[in-house]
């Protein structure tokens, strides 16, 4: 019996460094809209409001702190004093040609990447968090809180006041998981279909072990897989992929429908971790789901979204193709999602158009000719 070819991947380990660019050290300071809340606005009570008032918040638990549209205001910039930020990553791999299915091969890729000393910011919702939240310690309002600059008259952190979150050497920013791709092709004679063609399977997808982030060296971590948020920004689902089937016809006509899956991702401020901005508490929703932290069973959840693809090319003769197709052919719609939950940068129009298909269905046409 023939076995099976199992043949090793590329493995791989590997540091690379990486120093701060212009932008990163020299961009002006400015300030700019976020998407949070204050917590010792009206909805400050018990410790949150203890904590507000011990670090000599004016008008704690008063709606005069609410930021208007749930947008207050962080000062961004660069920062000369940043250090090169350092990368540690390790990869393995696997392809799998069966001998007992010809035309079929498998590549699996797992990827272990560590940045230390990343250079980004700290979320202004985690400054404030660790400042004001009920888990905040006297370590962390003494690093925390002086990042927050309030207006002199009425104590707001809008207007002239602001929660600061210019460029960092943060602490480690590090991911996990395996990257995928399956290809199958078959002369179709081989089904008894003669002088029909061929058909071509092509299956590519990630799954995404986790997704983890120090905000400062020495501070917990927090693991942003399988969640969206203020502090954990764009969805990042724990698997997505494509899956795509082209018929090649022996008429120079080539017709594919694809597979686009993106899985459901959960709300960050919804779980039980402080540091994205959840904590203690426990919500029964319409829906029967129990969601920890905030509550907020509108954007508790964003289900899994599926778009179906169709697109052809036509080869008239030497020189002259036409091609065309239809994206998201069912019209599906994004998730809509309320400003609180919505981060500004990767958010907008009250979703995510990087993420799910914020135009709808899509016709498109094209031609290339050569002489």
């Amino acid at each position: 019996m023939a076995a099976d070819r199992r043949l090793p991947g590329p493995r791989q380990r590997q540091r690379a460094v990486r120093a701060p660019n212009v932008l990163e050290l020299f961009s002006p300071d400015i300030v700019q809209l976020f998407s949070g809340q204050d917590p010792c606005g009206s909805g400050a009570t018990g410790q949150v409001l203890a904590n507000c008032r011990a670090n000599g918040v004016g008008n704690a638990g008063s709606p005069l702190l609410d930021c208007p549209a749930s947008q207050c205001n962080q000062e961004t910039g660069g920062n000369v004093l940043l250090r090169p930020e350092i990368s540690d990553t390790r990869t393995g791999g696997i392809v799998f040609t069966p001998t007992f299915l010809d035309g079929f091969t498998a590549t699996f890729d797992w990827f272990n990447i560590k940045v230390s000393k990343f250079i980004g910011q700290v979320s202004p919702n985690l400054t404030l968090t660790e400042c004001y939240g009920a888990d905040a310690t006297a370590a962390t309002m003494a690093f925390f809180c002086p990042l927050v600059q309030r207006q002199p008259v009425g104590n707001q952190i809008f207007g002239s006041g602001f929660v600061q979150a210019t460029n960092v050497n943060t602490g480690r920013l590090s991911t996990r998981g395996i990257d995928f791709e399956m290809n199958y092709s078959s002369d179709m004679a081989t089904w008894g279909l003669e002088n029909t063609g061929s058909l071509a399977f092509n299956l590519v997808g990630t799954w995404l072990d986790s997704l983890t982030t120090e905000a400062l060296p020495g501070f917990p971590e927090y693991n942003c897989s399988g969640q969206f948020g203020l502090t954990c920004g764009t969805p990042n689902p724990k698997w997505r992929h494509k899956f795509r089937v082209t018929w090649s016809s022996p008429w120079d006509v080539d017709l594919s429908v694809q597979w686009r899956y993106i899985g459901a991702v959960s709300l960050d401020a919804n779980t039980s971790d402080p540091l994205v901005g959840g904590g203690p508490g426990k919500t029964v929703c319409p829906n029967g789901q129990t969601v920890a932290g905030v509550g907020d069973c509108l954007d508790a959840r964003i289900s899994s979204f599926s778009y179906f693809d169709l697109s052809g090319d036509w080869t008239i003769r030497q020189g002259i193709d036409l091609r065309a197709g239809i994206n998201n052919i069912f019209d599906i719609e994004p998730p809509v999602l309320s400003t609180s939950a919505l981060p500004l940068g990767s958010g907008n129009g009250n979703t995510f158009p990087n993420v799910y298909d914020g135009l709808g269905r899509e016709i498109f046409v094209g031609a290339t000719i050569k002489y």
